[in-house]
């Protein structure tokens, strides 16, 4: 996994992981990757969210990964795919690398990320003064009908 330290960023209740991941295959046969389950666990070793992408259904949700075959003697990269929605910080996160050749194989890698020192992720457009000054535009966000829209 890169890299070593792995920095938490938020945004609302989602908490995204900055890392990647470098799979290598050592054997003579290509290496197809099928899933990738996450793990996020609390301070306390609660399992709080659990992620997954994986092979099944008519769309697999896999495909989200732009490459997922390793030639022999190959590495690959792969991006962490996953936002952990949990309301508690995430103290350790395990990831399950899933791969399918002459034989099924599973590789782990666990982490403690580290809060990130760059600004937060912002949910929504912050409204300026001057959205908050016009009356007809506090009016919009907050879903009441603008005055031309009243009825007498």
């Amino acid at each position: 996994m890169r890299p070593h330290v792995v920095s938490v960023d938020r945004a609302g209740g989602l908490q995204r992981l900055s890392c990647d991941f470098e799979i290598s295959n050592p054997g003579d046969d290509v290496l197809d990757m099928t899933g990738i389950v996450g793990k996020a666990f609390s301070a306390g070793g609660m399992l709080v969210a659990w992620n997954k992408v994986d092979n099944n259904g008519a769309r697999p949700s896999v495909d989200v990964l732009a490459r997922r075959h390793i030639d022999p003697k190959g590495t690959i990269t792969v991006f962490n795919p996953f936002l952990f929605d949990a309301a508690v910080p995430i103290a350790r996160v395990t990831y399950e690398f899933r791969l399918r050749g002459s034989g099924d194989d599973a590789r782990t890698a666990s982490r403690e990320p580290r809060e990130s020192r760059r600004r937060p992720v912002r949910a929504g457009r912050r409204r300026s003064r001057r959205d908050l000054r016009d009356p007809a535009a506090s009016e919009v966000a907050s879903g009441l009908p603008g005055p031309a829209r009243r009825k007498p």
